[in-house]
This record gives structure tokens, sequence and C-alpha cells, in this order.
């Protein structure tokens, strides 16, 4: 799926929000067209969220912001 329109898409399913945050949910890695285990946050003010990937032993997290 590398290059390929984003639209319409399904970057993020099966989050469920529990204990203040949404988790057991999983992201599309674009790249390898794979989903991985994830969790979102709310930070800065509720102004955006921190999603976590886990691969394994390993995490990764991003921050994104609601563009104006």
């Amino acid at each position: 799926p590398k290059n390929q329109e984003f639209v319409g898409k399904i970057l993020l399913k099966n989050l469920v929000f529990e204990k203040g945050f949404w988790q057991k949910g999983e992201v599309l890695d674009p790249d390898s067209g794979k989903f991985y285990p994830c969790e979102l946050r709310l930070v800065n003010q509720n102004k955006g969220l921190r999603l976590k990937a886990y691969w394994g032993l390993l995490s990764f997290s991003e921050d994104w912001t609601k563009i104006k």
C-alpha cells in the first residue's frame, strides 16, 4: 500500500475507551499494510492525540495535532 491515498482507508480500528484512554486497538503501518496494537490518549489540554503502537517488546509514540 505504499504511496497510496489514505482518504477513505481505515487507519485505526477496534479501539475501546477504558481507564481514561482509548486502548486495545490497532493502527495501520502504511509501509507494510499490516495492523499493529495501539492506544490513544488526549494530550496538550485535549488539543492533540498521542498514538502509541507496539511491535512485540518495542513501542513507538507519535503526537498528532489538529490542523486549524
